[in-house]
């Protein structure tokens, strides 16, 4: 079920939270068989954030805040595993939602808490209190990325798809992300896509799979060294010679969607004509 609410899409998801409908994208920003169901077995489960929150101190990386689900849930894991745990998010996010629009989404009780310190958060673009530290960089992400001095203990890669958005999914920017992740930190994403897959071996990865939430298939875990199950020699024989194996790049990171996919085209004919030839 649909709501118009300032001219925004508000969406009632099958675990009863809400989600947004981007009309700029033309996609919801969560799964609607449950946008919080998404944010604890996507994101934060696969990522190891309750054993995270065991060393007492945890620094995650979140791409595409969005609602400010994936924290939401990251801040309810770490406190019911160790209420004494220091928590330390950065999250790059190019538009962020107004205060009037976050304010119009509801979220279940035992939640509402965590989530007022998110809303604060992303109407200041930070927040220090509680042992919770969340600071946002409003802008371009691959611009922003270069910022970063930390080092990440995981990563919540959640941005729109690669069809709307393929300035977040290409070799280059996998690479960025990885010069920022500890070498045990694990990358989460929802994406099971063959070129992305791809993408993130060439950029250093090893990947294995990420659960799927019943509406989707399964998403896709990375790692530099990190424990992410890995994906058996058939599959990945099978990611080697699919036709769709080719990669995003954005050499620069600068250009354009359009330019992106066009350099994949370009790439993709080379690939062709070098074939025939041989």
């Amino acid at each position: 079920m649909f709501f118009i609410m300032q001219k925004q899409q508000i969406l009632q998801t099958a675990d009863g939270s809400q989600t947004l409908f981007s009309q700029e994208h033309n996609e919801t920003y969560h799964s609607s068989s449950g946008a919080l169901k998404e944010a604890f077995s996507k994101f934060c489960e696969p990522c190891k954030i309750s054993e995270l929150a065991q060393r007492g101190a945890i620094n995650i990386l979140d791409i595409g805040f969005g609602l400010g689900y994936n924290l939401l849930a990251a801040l309810h894991m770490v406190k019911a595993a160790n209420s004494f745990c220091t928590i330390e998010i950065t999250s790059l996010e190019k538009e962020i939602l107004s205060p009037q629009t976050l304010n119009s989404i509801t979220v279940p009780q035992k939640y509402s808490i965590d989530y007022e310190i998110i809303k604060k958060a992303a109407n200041a673009l930070s927040c220090n209190e509680k042992g919770v530290k969340i600071s946002i960089l409003k802008g371009d992400a691959r611009k922003t990325i270069r910022e970063l001095t930390n080092r990440y203990d995981a990563v919540f890669f959640d941005p729109f798809s690669v069809k709307k958005n393929p300035e977040m999914w290409s070799v280059d920017f996998f690479r960025e992300i990885g010069k920022r992740m500890t070498d045990e930190a694990i990358l989460a994403t929802y994406s099971a896509s063959t070129p992305i897959r791809c993408g993130l071996i060439e950029a250093g990865f090893r990947i294995g799979p990420a659960p799927g939430d019943g509406m989707k298939k399964e998403g896709t875990l990375a790692s530099k060294k990190g424990d992410v199950g890995g994906f058996s020699n058939k599959i990945m024989l099978r990611l080697k010679n699919s036709p769709e194996r080719m990669p995003f790049y954005d050499p620069e990171l600068n250009f354009s969607r359009h330019e992106i996919f066009n350099y994949r085209k370009e790439l993709l004919q080379k690939e062709s004509s070098y074939t025939q030839k041989n």
